[in-house]
């Protein structure tokens, strides 16, 4: 009984599988379309599809900090293009296995170049 009831907010498996990025088909399909004929198009779309993946590791990465780093959410976008770019469907893996590995990739990267023991100063209000 100590938890909050929602009536109107379906479980969290429930929105969890609601929001799939996209079937393996699809995924092998724009993958090789993307790597065999160079269709921006289809990258684009695989990129697309897996934005929610790069909020969430952007979330968890940023979480316990007062504010959110934009220049994070970049870096997590580049992680995410450089995985469109490498990724090789006929490994047998799934797209955002391989992708979560180059976004966080990126992120540690960033964090570790930017990292500073002094703070940085913020904008007065």
């Amino acid at each position: 009984m100590n938890k909050p009831y929602f009536p109107n907010r379906p479980p969290q498996r429930a929105r969890a599988a609601g929001r799939a990025f996209l079937s393996p088909e699809e995924e092998t399909r724009l993958a090789r379309a993307w790597r065999e004929r160079g269709d921006v198009a289809a990258r684009n779309r695989l990129v697309t599809a897996f934005t929610p993946l790069v909020q969430a590791m952007v979330a968890r990465f940023t979480k316990g900090r007062a504010q959110d780093d934009p220049d994070l959410m970049q870096q997590a976008y580049i992680g995410l293009m450089r995985a469109a770019d490498g990724f090789d469907p006929d490994r047998g893996i799934r797209f955002a296995t391989y992708a979560a590995w180059w976004v966080r990739a990126e992120l540690q990267d960033y964090r570790l170049l930017n990292w500073s023991l002094v703070r940085r100063g913020r904008s007065a209000k």
